[in-house]
């Protein structure tokens, strides 16, 4: 940790958002990542604006476009309170036959792990392609995918122990092999844990939280000791990040909030441990990983969910401001570069950053 004398956010200064790269010909949805809690993403093709979302979740946010066409060129931005971004790097979208020349490839479950009573199954896709999952056989479901692993609920719920999963995917008028494994819902822990909450306390002023600990598959539900229940979420895998606490609740958390979150699957588990809530002025720094030479993005490794990263470079410029785990930076990386990262919530900022260095 270094002290973080005379690092002074920029406040005509954010970072663009990150758009989700490939993005293929016949989609419509794009995934865009690194939009601030509450900003306003606008993505344009060939310069018009075609959708915005305000940003709740910082690592995706999917937005709907007409079907898109090879050639047309995307590119996100976004607004906090009336403050713009830049644009993002553009993506120009491709045909996919010239990546999967000889046709789409199988999709595949994963996880493996699906568990009775369940009602989701995520699949590794060709990014911007129509993912159909078939429980059995049959009871077809759908969605359109932004990135490269999708979500779906079945067309068959819940799940029973020795149900059956399979996929395929369409883009355009291709169609892929439908998936030959078959993967099976098994039977639910023989006890539900209580979840966990990453960071095992909450900031003042946060947001967002993560869940850790889940079962694959179960019905998590976060609340608030005195306002109740702030939302029910499923997932496919054993966490979920950036769960918005403060739509439900009206206002960021603060002091004399209680979260308590539990699962659920065919049975109930017990309720976690009650976090502790601090002031946001004993927050650690962010942590982000070495960067190269040429980098246009840090990837953050550990911040608090929600939280705005903030990157400064050695003459204590702001190069970059956004959340989620990709900061954009203002300029390319050069050898030498040295970075002080912090991040904020609210007024509050971490007591020190986090320096690294670019390799020379």
């Amino acid at each position: 940790m270094v002290p973080t004398t005379g690092l002074v956010d920029n406040p005509g200064f954010i970072s663009p958002p990150y758009l989700f790269d490939p993005i293929y010909a016949c989609g419509t949805k794009v995934g865009v990542r690194s939009g601030i809690y509450d900003a306003k993403i606008t993505v344009t093709v060939n310069g018009s604006p075609v959708g915005s979302k305000v940003v709740k979740n910082p690592n995706l946010e999917e937005i709907a476009v007409p079907p898109l066409i090879v050639g047309d060129v995307i590119v996100a931005t976004q607004d906090v309170a009336g403050v713009p971004s830049g644009p993002s790097a553009s993506v120009t979208v491709r045909d996919h036959k010239v990546d999967y020349p000889g046709g789409l490839p199988t999709p595949a479950i994963d996880p493996e792990l699906i568990h009775q009573c369940a009602n989701l199954v995520a699949i590794r896709n060709v990014p911007s392609a129509t993912v159909t999952l078939l429980t059995n056989g049959a009871f077809p479901s759908n969605a359109v995918a932004s990135t490269d692993w999708t979500a779906l609920f079945g067309g068959k719920t819940p799940f029973a122990i020795g149900d059956a999963f399979t996929a395929e995917q369409t883009l355009c008028a291709d169609t892929s092999p439908r998936s030959t494994k078959l993967v099976a819902a098994v039977a639910q822990p023989a006890t539900m844990p209580a979840p966990t909450f990453n960071p095992p306390m909450i900031y003042s002023g946060q947001q967002l939280t993560t869940l850790e600990t889940l079962v694959h598959g179960s019905l998590a539900e976060v609340r608030e000791l005195t306002a109740g229940s702030l939302g029910k979420v499923q997932t496919p895998v054993s966490w979920l990040p950036n769960f918005d606490v403060a739509t439900p609740l009206g206002r960021p958390l603060n002091l004399s909030d209680q979260l308590r979150t539990q699962q659920t699957l065919c049975t109930k588990g017990s309720d976690s441990p009650v976090p502790p809530t601090v002031r946001c002025e004993s927050m650690p720094p962010p942590r982000i990983s070495q960067p190269w030479s040429g980098a246009t993005y840090v990837v953050v490794l550990e911040s608090v969910p929600g939280a705005r990263v903030h990157i400064f470079d050695a003459s204590s410029t702001e190069i970059g401001d956004g959340s989620g785990t990709f900061v954009v930076l203002s300029r390319a990386l050069v050898p030498g570069d040295q970075l002080t990262a912090l991040q904020q919530i609210g007024e509050c900022r971490s007591r020190g950053g986090y320096q690294v260095n670019v390799p020379k």
